[in-house]
């Protein structure tokens, strides 16, 4: 699959920060909480906000 620019398959360690930083951002009623999720893609630019 051809990625845009600047994007690229995440890592183990970004998929974990990215679901460390949802689980803070939700609470315990919210739809995706105890839900798995995968991150497949990440882009530079996303990491502004971690």
């Amino acid at each position: 699959m051809k990625l845009p620019q600047d994007w690229h398959e995440a890592s183990e360690e970004q998929a974990w920060l990215l679901g460390d930083k949802l689980n803070q951002a939700i609470g315990r009623d919210h739809i995706l909480t105890a839900q798995t999720l995968e991150q497949v893609f990440d882009s530079e630019k996303a990491h502004n906000d971690l």
